[in-house]
């Protein structure tokens, strides 16, 4: 199953393609949900994670902002959420995105805090994930 924030995402205005989703898998009979953003490992913003992943992720809808604070784990080896990633986007084939281009990024987010601020500043909402 894959679920997705289109407002969250359709507010995004950043110079790579970044997408969020977060897909649910079976380990062991455990549930696990993660979120997950893909790039291109020959980007800029690629090298720069990999020299440090703690990274904070800022998106505005107009009327409130969120701050996404968290690490950014390398997952590129994961071909169900790459599989996922295709499957949800079907525009991400058409992008460069396959199974068979080994610059096709996928990571996910750990350790995360997100923080919902109206236009103001005032803090609404945090969450810890």
């Amino acid at each position: 199953m894959v679920l997705k924030h289109d407002k969250l995402i359709s507010t995004m205005q950043m110079n790579i393609i970044m997408r969020f989703i977060a897909i649910t898998l079976n380990n062991n009979l455990k549930k696990i949900l993660k979120i997950y953003l893909l790039t291109n490992k020959q980007k800029n913003v690629s090298k720069q994670i990999e020299n440090n992943n703690h990274v904070c992720i800022v998106a505005y809808d107009g009327e409130s902002w969120i701050r996404i604070h968290c690490d950014l784990i390398d997952d590129s080896n994961n071909m169900e959420a790459k599989k996922a990633v295709i499957k949800e986007f079907d525009w991400a084939e058409e992008a460069g995105y396959t199974l068979e281009n080994p610059d096709f990024q996928v990571l996910y987010l750990a350790n995360a805090t997100a923080t919902i601020s109206d236009s103001d500043g005032q803090v609404l909402e945090n969450y810890k994930f």
